[in-house]
């Protein structure tokens, strides 16, 4: 028994190294450890929002208990709800321009959301416009709509709801004939040994060169219709009849949060959706064949920034 034990613990040692030899650090342990540990940074002034919302909150709060309210309300949003959703709003703002920002400092996201806007102001041509519109209704068989209507929608079928509320979000802004001629348009002038490896990636691509096409102010839109409902939105309200102004509350709150969404959903969507390009260094270079040289932009445009496009 002794001998097992001692022969148990002789050969049981916590050094790595071989009995007898020299201690290598560099080719017995190939693990470095960094001796200053870093950790990714978390822009904390971006939540600036939350605290000064629920301040401002908290000040109004107390001035009502003080100075009621007299005159009638243009919506139906209880205080909590406004201040709630303004803050949330500010959030999603602060949140885009720190991903515009990152999107000037990368040269090849810099280079595709480049792409998207000359895309743009090459439809703003008519006689151009009118030849690009003429790819889906003539040359494109239904075959090959439907070959590009699966790579649209695979995302769409990945099983889950979250997946299926992602696409809606990704695809709202541009509708399949649009993704259909930019897609064959593209795809016709890339070399075939460039393009993206990735199918979710020609989907991103094409998907974000397609919604840049649309500048239409959604958020202005919603906001017009929320003031013309106020006066319908107070009349109903004085009537105290539940079947007028529980209907007419409904439209406003709805109106309310599809501005919130048409005009700070969108932007963040809009940089949001473009880093999620896996291989941009390659989907940067494929759309130099389409148009053409981007460097003067790029330059301008880390210099200067790039203008509001919604």
């Amino acid at each position: 028994m002794e001998e097992i034990i001692g022969g148990s613990t002789s050969s049981f040692s916590l050094d790595p190294t071989p009995s007898g030899s020299d201690r290598d650090s560099s080719s017995s342990n190939p693990i470095v450890l960094d001796p200053h540990p870093t950790s990714p940074k978390v822009n904390w002034f971006k939540w600036w929002p939350i605290p000064a919302f629920s301040a401002a909150y908290g000040v109004h709060r107390y001035y009502r208990r003080y100075r009621p309210r007299t005159l009638p309300v243009l919506t139906p949003l209880r205080l909590p709800e406004l201040y709630i959703s303004i803050a949330l709003a500010f959030v999603v703002a602060g949140d885009s321009v720190e991903r515009e920002e990152a999107v000037i400092d990368d040269r090849h996201l810099l280079t595709i959301e480049l792409a998207g806007r000359r895309a743009f102001d090459a439809l703003l041509d008519p006689e151009l416009g009118d030849r690009f519109g003429n790819i889906d209704k003539k040359l494109l068989s239904d075959e090959h709509k439907e070959e590009l209507r699966r790579i649209r929608e695979a995302r769409y079928y990945d099983g889950t709801l979250s997946g299926k509320i992602a696409w809606w979000h990704n695809h709202l802004w541009s509708d399949d004939r649009t993704w259909n001629e930019w897609s064959s348009l593209i795809g016709l002038r890339i070399p075939f040994s460039e393009w993206p490896k990735k199918a979710q990636d020609w989907d991103t691509l094409v998907t974000h060169i397609a919604n840049s096409c649309d500048d239409y102010d959604y958020g202005s839109g919603m906001l017009t219709l929320l003031a013309l409902a106020v006066p319908f939105g107070m009349l109903a309200r004085w009537t105290r009849r539940p079947l007028l102004f529980r209907p007419v509350n409904g439209l406003q709150r709805l109106l309310w949060g599809s501005y919130l969404y048409f005009d700070f959903g969108r932007e963040n969507q809009h940089w949001r959706y473009l880093q999620q390009i896996q291989d941009k260094e390659q989907c940067a270079k494929a759309l130099t064949h389409v148009f053409g040289d981007f460097e003067e932009d790029i330059q301008y445009a880390q210099e200067e920034g790039l203008p509001r496009i919604f």
